[in-house]
């Protein structure tokens, strides 16, 4: 399975702390995967509505953990389970679970864990934590 460019970055960024600032605008702008209760049916595509409650799934410490993409889901091992997602785009997906700890694909060997202060950081363009 071949990295996808916030894989590769958070590689880079793992090893030398100068790429960590390009690592957070590509989490920014990228689409990422978010896990959400089988609350419905529906398997098309569709546009949240303006103040429409979205559920999330956490860990029980209330962690939540995000994806870079569906594979990185099924890091875990094999599972027969379906799984229901949404798709949003980094910043939206931040500003949403503001206050909240994220971790980048939590199964891979490569993940991060983004604290909420470091959260509001990236959000602000003050990317100043390192991985």
């Amino acid at each position: 399975m071949k990295d996808n460019s916030i894989e590769k970055l958070l590689r880079k960024a793992s090893l030398d702390a100068r790429f960590y600032e390009e690592f957070c605008k590509e989490v920014l702008s990228t689409t990422l995967l978010v896990l959400t209760p089988n609350i419905s049916a529906v398997t098309e595509s569709r546009i949240a509505q303006v103040d429409e409650e979205i559920k999330i799934v956490s860990f029980p410490d209330g962690r939540i953990p995000i994806f870079s993409r569906i594979e990185r889901i099924r890091d875990i091992g094999d599972t027969t389970d379906r799984v229901y997602f949404l798709k949003m785009k980094g910043r939206n997906l931040f500003e949403l679970t503001l206050g909240n700890t994220l971790v980048l694909n939590p199964y891979s060997d490569y993940g991060k864990e983004f604290l909420p202060g470091e959260i509001s950081n990236i959000l602000k363009l003050n990317v100043i934590d390192k991985i």
